[in-house]
């Protein structure tokens, strides 16, 4: 009887350096970097295979601390193997929220006037916060440049993510040439001071733009952006509030503009932001609201690209900030991995009868859920 033996099945550590990057590389695709830094552990050849995709997804709560980590990191890897340097091809950043109690470890001027009685006054004491906010922020904004010079190259999706407190807007300060994908959470947006209109466009290959707004003055920023995004196919503004004038978002995508800003525009997206509550003097609040989301409406029966009004979360105002930095990451995720995420539509949100001027009833639902 004879014994038929198979053969051995090779290891990991048995295979090519080849074929042991392309697997990784495969293995990479659609997470936050999570399984290029689990691959680093195993051993050193394994290590050595993985390392081209360290950083070539990363999710950060970006704490001064934790940028200057990270940047230490990329330098060292790109010190140790120049040839190799670290590429970053997909960035989500959360913005720091301002914890009081974290202000203490700013610097500020030690010779502040004192009250009568010896004790710091309480002006001084509100300009001594005001003044440590002021070395935070002017830190953090130091630190991100520097990422974003670090990543700019090869960055193809970025994500950032603030809070209602973060003094915005938040600055590009170079170019971006493969970036293609960019949400921004913030009061506003705007390429550096020093890179102007006269050169060129700061992000040359974009296509798709979703701007979440937290302050009544974002659209502002869509003059100076728009010039810099010549090839936009997709455009999406969430939370937009009622009081905003809308005549700078219209213009983008309405049809009797002769010459349009955006070109390539192929769809636009507006998420209305969360409907008061049905009460005040007759009920005005609701009322105006009701007028701002008929009108956005009716821009869309006329415009030269589908237009969706995606219905809002009727729980955002009230909804923890975690949660929606959740949700964002989710939705960065599935663009990672080819899925639609926040782009994601029902032929029920855009406009197509031409003669009707009714609400949409998904934006009645949604208000009346507001209501219940």
């Amino acid at each position: 009887m004879s014994i038929k033996l198979h053969p051995p099945v090779p290891f990991m550590e048995d295979l090519a350096a080849e074929l042991l990057v392309d697997i990784f590389e495969f293995a990479c695709v659609g997470d936050d970097g999570q399984t290029a830094r689990s691959l680093s552990l195993i051993s050193r050849r394994i290590r050595e295979a993985s390392r081209p995709f360290l950083f070539r997804a990363i999710f950060l709560h970006a704490t001064p601390t934790k940028l200057q980590q990270l940047i230490h990191r990329m330098e060292v890897e790109h010190e140790r193997c120049p040839e190799m340097r670290p590429r970053c091809r997909h960035l989500f950043l959360e913005c720091p929220h301002m914890d009081p109690d974290e202000l203490a470890e700013f610097p500020t001027i030690d010779d502040s006037p004192t009250s009568f009685h010896g004790e710091p006054s309480s002006s001084v004491l509100s300009y001594s916060t005001h003044q440590r906010m002021a070395t935070f922020w002017e830190q953090w904004s130091r630190l991100v440049s520097s990422l974003l010079r670090a990543t700019a190259p090869d960055l193809e999706t970025f994500t950032f993510v603030s809070h209602s407190d973060f003094p915005g807007p938040i600055a590009f300060p170079c170019f971006f040439p493969a970036l293609r994908e960019l949400c921004v959470v913030s009061c506003g947006l705007s390429p550096s001071s020093s890179v102007t209109t006269t050169h060129p466009p700061v992000f040359p290959s974009l296509q798709r733009l979703h701007l979440v707004s937290l302050s009544e003055e974002f659209p502002s920023s869509f003059a100076s952006l728009v010039q810099h995004t010549p090839k936009l196919t997709h455009l999406r503004v969430s939370n937009l509030a009622r009081q905003l004038n809308l005549r700078a978002l219209l213009n983008l995508y309405k049809d009797s503009n002769p010459d349009p800003a955006l070109p390539n525009l192929q769809r636009v997206l507006i998420q209305p932001s969360s409907p008061p509550w049905p009460d005040g003097p007759c009920g005005s609040p609701y009322m105006l609201y009701l007028d701002f989301v008929t009108r956005l409406w009716c821009s869309a029966q006329l415009a030269r690209v589908p237009v969706y009004l995606v219905p809002g979360n009727v729980k955002f105002r009230e909804a923890d900030h975690e949660i929606f930095v959740q949700k964002t990451r989710e939705e960065w995720l599935d663009r990672i991995a080819g899925r639609e995420g926040c782009w994601a539509v029902e032929e029920d949100w855009a406009n197509r009868n031409v003669d009707g001027h009714a609400i949409p009833w998904h934006l009645l639902l949604m208000a009346r859920e507001r209501g219940a």
